[in-house]
């Protein structure tokens, strides 16, 4: 009984989870100071340095953060730096 109990709760806790799973990534570019910017994927944080020769980013995470931190950095900054 304590079975069929227990994997109720977990059905409805990831049945609840589901949409919060499926949710759209919380993702913004901030800039700290001067050339410097801090990236965010959800809660993770990272930063990257533009400079006359490129872009020098630290780690983003997960492949969809890295196609949408790229997109980005073109989309800013393609015209200052190759990318």
């Amino acid at each position: 009984m304590a079975r069929i109990i227990l994997c109720m709760v977990l059905g409805a806790f990831f049945a609840a989870a589901s949409p919060l799973i499926a949710q759209e990534a919380k993702r913004s570019i901030t800039r700290i100071a001067g050339d410097l910017y801090r990236f965010q994927n959800n809660f993770h944080y990272s930063v990257f340095l533009v400079t006359s020769d490129g872009i020098i980013a630290t780690d983003p995470v997960s492949p969809d953060a890295a196609r949408w931190l790229k997109q980005e950095l073109k989309a800013r900054f393609e015209s200052s730096v190759n990318i």
